[in-house]
């Protein structure tokens, strides 16, 4: 599926407007850097992987960040809010 990049907080690593390929993946199988795409509300956030929550009970969390941003993201992201990560070799 492609998407277009709305906003800087990814810059310079995603163009505002710039088409990216989302690849759909189970979110147990990301890992520290990679560039995600959650859901949260209403909206949709892309930000890049920074730490990996795992508890014992299974349960896989998110702490994420954008690339133009100096503080990481309040709130830890469930797995389960995780629609696909970005394919770079696809971006502008």
């Amino acid at each position: 599926m492609l998407i277009k990049a709305s906003g800087t907080s990814m810059f310079p690593t995603l163009i505002d407007g710039g088409i990216y390929e989302l690849i759909e993946v189970d979110p147990a199988s990301l890992d520290v850097g990679e560039i995600v795409v959650y859901k949260q509300g209403d909206i949709y956030i892309c930000h890049r992987i920074i730490r990996k929550i795992c508890f014992f009970n299974g349960k896989v969390y998110f702490k994420t960040k954008g690339d133009n941003c100096v503080e990481y993201d309040k709130i830890a992201v469930d797995a389960h809010s995780v629609i696909g990560k970005i394919d770079l070799k696809y971006g502008n």
